[in-house]
């Protein structure tokens, strides 16, 4: 597609594996930021978005995720209250945000269709992984 629009959608849709790369070399108490901070745009994109019963999949399924990931985010807030975010993270946050953005973009352009569903959902899931990655690295962190 030589259009620069679609050129435009198509890198929204890459995974930011450098963030990652960033945010692990991090302290532990930054990874409960950006953890958080993820987890809430998760969220955001299935708020904002609104349009998810044109998604492929079990919506039952679908429903139990979102509350799963509202119940993540709830019991991860009062750990991330009492840390300081440094200059370094909010840019790292901020270049995620802009990432989600252009998740959303792209369930937009597509019409909320289900394969602009299943491009969005295999992010998310690759999101979850490394976040499963990076939580348990903290876990294991002695400064915590």
């Amino acid at each position: 597609c030589k259009d620069v629009g679609c050129h435009h959608v198509n890198l929204n849709l890459e995974f930011p594996s450098r963030l990652y790369s960033h945010v692990t070399q991090l302290q532990a108490k930054a990874h409960i930021v950006f953890i958080l901070r993820t987890l809430k745009n998760v969220m955001r994109l299935y708020e904002k978005s609104g349009s998810y019963e044109k998604a492929d999949c079990d919506q039952q399924k679908l429903q139990t995720f979102i509350l799963d990931i509202h119940r993540q985010i709830t019991e991860l807030e009062p750990c991330a209250t009492k840390i300081v975010t440094t200059e370094a993270n909010k840019k790292i946050m901020k270049k995620m945000e802009l990432h989600f953005k252009g998740l959303i973009s792209h369930l937009k352009n597509t019409d909320y269709s289900a394969s602009g569903w299943k491009d969005v959902a295999g992010i998310i899931l690759q999101h979850l992984h490394r976040l499963d990655l990076l939580a348990i690295k903290t876990k294991l962190d002695p400064s915590l």
